[in-house]
């Protein structure tokens, strides 16, 4: 079964729950589970470093730089029309058009509100519901 992954940006988790929990996906401070996944929206990486307390050694690692606000994907079968319009659905994707080898942005977001430059800039949508492969990035 394809999947439409309806991808929000709220200021935070509570103004979320105020306008996803009529629409049934939330009650009470947690989420539906089946179609509704909390996640972060990676714009990039920066460099973070410590220093191993045994051998006074440097060690550098990437830190991911996150959109700001609270993020949440929900999952349907088809795209609805009432979510996509609205203002925190910030992308509609497709999930069965981008698992197809060579998949371009222009062949599976179905909906989106942000500008090419922002779509360029994420790197990454984590975690993502089973079976999620989106080839996100420039391009």
């Amino acid at each position: 079964m394809n999947m439409i992954d309806h991808l929000f940006l709220f200021p935070d988790e509570a103004v979320a729950h105020a306008a996803l929990d009529p629409l049934g996906f939330g009650a009470e401070g947690s989420w539906d589970g089946s179609r509704v996944l909390p996640c972060r929206v990676v714009m990039g990486w920066e460099l973070g470093s410590t220093v191993d307390p045994e051998t006074d050694e440097l060690m550098t690692f990437e830190v991911p730089v996150y959109m700001p606000g609270f993020q949440v994907n929900v999952a349907l079968p088809d795209l609805r029309p009432d979510l996509a319009a609205m203002p925190e659905c910030v992308l509609v994707t497709d999930r069965e058009a981008a698992a197809d080898e060579g998949a371009t942005r222009a062949d599976f977001v179905l909906h989106t509100k942000v500008s090419p430059e922002t779509m360029d800039a994420v790197q990454e949508i984590t975690p993502q519901f089973a079976g999620s492969r989106y080839p996100l990035g420039a391009g």
